[in-house]
């Protein structure tokens, strides 16, 4: 089954189809933790929960064609909504939240295309409630 992503939500005019992604990924509630100094020197901090958001990370291995297609559509898109299908099925909406992609080599990609080569980035997504 394949990964996509639509942007910008609802109209999704854009469409990025990726590959599963690797086994691995992490599914984590997201906070904020904000650190005060109050005028005597003690330290304080308080955790603001964001209504149990949750956020995603996809790790991918793709060719460099794809990552440069990913790359770009995670620069076009990084402010917007995005309606993301995960590889089992699973709708989400809400916001990719790296920018700009990271990839890193791979090596060769056998079968994938005359000296193609492969490369390895993550996808972080943070859910909209």
């Amino acid at each position: 089954m394949s990964f996509v992503i639509q942007a910008p939500y609802p109209l999704m005019t854009s469409t990025l189809v990726l590959p599963s992604p690797l086994t691995g990924n992490t599914e984590a509630n997201t906070a904020t933790v904000q650190t005060m100094r109050a005028m005597d020197g003690t330290v304080y901090t308080y955790i603001k929960s964001k209504r149990g958001r949750r956020a995603f990370n996809w790790n991918f291995i793709t060719s460099k064609d794809k990552g440069l297609e990913t790359k770009e559509f995670v620069s076009m898109f990084a402010d917007d909504v995005v309606k993301v299908t995960d590889h089992l099925g699973v709708v989400r909406v809400g916001w990719v939240t790296v920018n700009p992609l990271a990839q890193d080599g791979q090596g060769r990609a056998g079968g994938w295309g005359k000296n193609e080569e492969a490369y390895q980035y993550s996808i972080t997504f943070e859910e909209r409630v």
